[in-house]
Order: structure tokens, then C-alpha cells, then sequence
């Protein structure tokens, strides 16, 4: 309960602030500027967000984003390119991005609303901008929806092989747990339904092997960025552990973004084994 507390006081102190920067390691407030060597000193940043569609507190959260990419890629005034993963593209539409990426007419709202979704919002798009300005590359990491569903209903063993990762490391046994207490939560809320568990477990991490595996293959640049659900990030879980299963040097900087109402009613900042949330929380108005 500490914790909490003292998180809410330190964002109180500036309520003003349309970002506050806050680094749970120390458990200080921190300026932008250390956020921003804390992403150059990384190989790979992985934001965390709670997925949301269009609303005003949603778009601060992908302003956020935008802007330490913005930053932490001009740093210097030299542009430093990077690739970008996101959660919402699918690596199955990659040819057909590419060439909407070099298009002489680009407009990153289009391009949102037709590989990620119709009730996608359109702030997505100054993520995109901003990687596209410092001549960076984008990648889809996730498999098509249809192939999801399916391994919801049937289990990952219904999918062709060409969907699956080439190589895949054991699920932590305490990212497991949390996650189905999670899901069982949801469905109780939601009476209940006809999704196995199990189901939904294994696709959780499948998506996270395969965003792991996708984007280690696709990079092109030393510096890169994943944005993807908080659950695929927290407790350096998630897509974390599977980037660090196939390149145990890479280091990673997890980051993650919410709205001030949303932190402050984390029960915790680290998990029982003193697992740190992130290594750094940004909260939005």
C-alpha cells in the first residue's frame, strides 16, 4: 500500500504536467531528459499500454509515445532511424504495408484504419509519422485475426505451421498463473463464456513468441520499438522474456503508458519477487 501512496503523491505534484516520468526501480519522479537517455543506452524499448480505441485520454498516451520516439530519434539533431513493431499489424500484411509506406501520398490515419482496424484510433498515426520521419521501418509482428480465433477455439495445434514461430521457449510459470487468474476474472465479469483458458493462454504466448521472433528477423536498425498491450510487457514478461530467450545480450527498456487514474490504482509496482512493473511509467492526464 506504501507503494501506491507514494506514487500518488508523487503525481499530485504535478497535476499541471501533460506527462510525468516516473521510474520504479529508484521510485523517484524523473525528468524527460533521463527517460530519453535510458531509450538511447537500449537496444530495443517496449511500450505497454492499455489497448483503448478513440477518446481523448487515449490519444495522450499515443502523444506520449510519439513524442519520446520523436526525441530520443533526433537526439543530437541527427536523425537516427529505428524499427517499429506493433502489436496491431500483421506480419502476413508486410508487402502489402510496404508499399503504402513508400507511397508518394502517405497519410498514417488511412493506413491505421485499414491494416489495424476500423475502430482503431487514429492517434496511432503520429507514432507511425514519426518513425517514418527519421526513416525508420514499421513491422506487423501479429498473426491474422482468423488464425487467432481459430487457435482460441480449437488450440494452437489447429494452426498450419506457417503461423507458428520456428522455434518456441517454455511459458514462466508465473506469467501463466497471472494471466489466467486474469482471464478467469474477465469471464466471470462477463458471465462467463464458451473460451477455454487453456485456449487463451497458449495464444497469449504464441503472440509473444511470434512478435519476439518476427521483429528480431525484420530489423534493419540498431535502436527499435515495440508497442503492444501492458499484459505482453509487465514484470519484463510477456514478449520481454521471449526477446531475451533468442538474444540474451539485447537490452531491453520497458515503458509503460496510462492514464494518472490508471496507475495510481495499481496494487503494486513489482510483482512478488520484487519485479519491477516497468522499468519506467509515464502517466498522461
Amino acid at each position: 500500500m506504501r507503494s501506491v501512496f507514494f506514487v500518488v503523491f508523487l503525481f499530485s505534484q504535478v497535476a499541471c504536467a501533460q506527462f510525468h516520468y516516473f521510474s520504479v526501480t529508484s521510485k523517484t519522479a524523473i525528468p524527460q531528459a533521463e527517460v530519453l537517455a535510458a531509450i538511447s543506452a537500449s537496444d530495443v524499448v517496449v511500450f505497454g499500454e492499455t489497448h483503448s480505441f478513440v477518446s481523448e485520454r487515449h490519444d495522450a498516451v499515443q502523444t506520449a509515445i510519439a513524442e519520446l520516439i520523436r526525441k530520443s530519434s533526433n537526439l543530437g539533431g541527427r536523425k537516427t532511424p529505428a524499427d517499429f513493431g506493433w502489436e496491431f499489424l500483421t506480419a502476413a500484411d508486410q508487402v502489402a504495408m510496404d508499399k503504402d509506406l513508400v507511397a508518394a501520398q502517405w497519410n498514417s490515419a488511412i493506413f491505421v484504419k485499414k491494416y489495424a482496424g476500423q475502430r482503431t484510433s487514429e492517434s496511432y498515426g503520429r507514432i507511425l509519422d514519426e518513425v517514418k520521419g527519421v526513416n525508420g521501418s514499421i513491422w506487423g509482428l501479429s498473426l491474422p485475426q482468423a488464425e487467432l480465433k481459430k487457435a482460441i477455439r480449437n488450440g494452437v495445434s489447429a494452426l498450419a505451421p506457417e503461423h507458428l514461430p520456428e522455434k518456441t521457449f517454455p511459458m514462466p510459470e508465473a506469467y501463466r498463473l497471472r494471466f489466467e487468474e486474469t482471464m478467469n476474472q474477465m469471464l466471470e465479469q462477463h458471465g462467463g463464456g464458451t473460451f477455454k483458458v487453456e485456449n487463451l493462454t497458449a495464444v497469449q504466448w504464441l503472440k509473444d513468441e511470434k512478435f519476439a521472433e518476427t521483429f528480431l528477423k525484420s530489423r534493419k536498425h540498431s535502436k527499435g520499438f515495440i508497442l503492444c498491450g501492458s499484459f505482453h510487457s509487465d514484470f519484463q514478461e510477456g514478449v520481454i522474456a521471449s526477446l531475451k530467450n533468442r538474444d540474451p545480450q539485447l537490452k531491453i527498456l520497458s515503458i509503460r503508458v496510462a492514464p494518472k487514474d490508471q496507475i495510481i490504482t495499481w496494487k503494486a509496482l513489482a510483482d512478488g519477487n520484487g519485479q519491477p512493473l516497468a522499468h519506467i511509467v509515464v502517466a498522461t492526464k
